[in-house]
């Protein structure tokens, strides 16, 4: 079998996948703790909008009451079993 120096796209492949690879591993990261980031901003802004309207709590404030409660109790992917 012909070493890799022999084909020059060979060498090149040896040289570019770990920067593909890099890169697609970073996109993903970001991605995620954009999405992360959102989800927090998001339930700040709806805590809030039911601590702004605690004295006269109407069924919109409930519904975003269950909506948080729902929030919490999701288990996360990372957490071990």
């Amino acid at each position: 079998m012909d070493g890799v120096g022999s084909n020059p796209l060979g060498m090149l492949t040896f040289i570019v996948a770990p920067a593909i690879l890099t890169n697609a591993s970073s996109v993903m990261a970001l991605g995620t703790s954009n999405r992360f980031a959102r989800t927090i901003d998001r339930a700040r802004t709806l805590a809030v909008l039911v601590e702004e309207n605690e004295n006269d709590p109407g069924p919109e404030v409930g519904l975003i009451i269950r909506q948080l409660r729902t929030a919490e109790r999701r288990p996360c992917s990372l957490s071990a079993h």
